[in-house]
C-alpha cells in the first residue's frame, strides 16, 4: 500500500476516536485528566500525520518515502492502537437511554492503560516526525551537493 493512502486511513481513523473523546469530554463536566491528555496526544498526532501524507503526497515524496521496515512497522501499530481505542470508546457514543447515562459516567479506559496509549501514540508521532527530518536532511545535502558541483564547474 502507497504510503499517503495509508497515513491517510490513519488520519481518519484518529478522527473518529477524536470526535468520540471531544464529545464525550464535552458532556462530561468532570472528565478525567487522562481522557483530556489522551484527546490532546490524538489531535498532536493527527497534525503529524497531516503534514507527512502531505509531504509523502508529493512528486518527490513518493521518491523519497519508501515503504521501510520502521515506517511499515509503525503505520500497522499505531493503525491497531487507533482501532483499539475507537472500540474501547465506542460506547460513548453508541449506547442509547439509560445505558448512555451510564456509559457517559464510566471512563472505559484503565489510568495505567491510558497512560500508556498516549506514551505510545507520542512514540509513533516521533517516528513521523523523525522521518519527515531525515527527509529535508536529504534535501539539503542534495542542494549543497549540487550547489558545490555548479562552483566547481564555473
Amino acid at each position: 500500500m502507497e504510503a499517503a493512502s495509508a497515513i491517510g486511513g490513519l488520519i481518519s481513523l484518529g478522527l473518529e476516536v477524536i470526535t468520540i473523546l471531544h464529545n464525550y469530554i464535552g458532556t462530561v463536566k468532570n472528565a478525567p485528566r487522562v481522557a483530556h491528555q489522551l484527546c490532546e496526544e490524538l489531535e498532536s498526532l493527527d497534525r503529524t500525520l497531516n503534514v507527512f501524507k502531505k509531504k509523502a503526497s508529493s512528486p518527490l515524496g513518493q521518491a523519497r518515502f519508501p515503504e521501510t521496515s520502521v515506517l511499515f512497522a509503525s503505520t500497522n501499530s499505531c493503525h491497531d492502537r487507533l482501532q483499539r481505542l475507537r472500540k474501547d470508546l465506542q460506547p460513548l457514543s453508541e449506547s442509547k437511554g439509560i445505558r448512555r447515562v451510564f456509559h457517559r459516567l464510566k471512563w472505559p479506559l484503565d489510568e495505567a492503560d491510558a497512560v500508556q496509549d498516549i506514551e505510545a501514540l507520542h512514540r509513533l508521532s516521533q517516528v513521523y516526525l523523525f522521518s519527515l527530518s531525515t527527509e529535508g536532511l536529504y534535501v539539503i545535502l542534495a542542494k549543497l551537493k549540487d550547489a558545490d558541483c555548479r562552483s566547481l564547474t564555473w
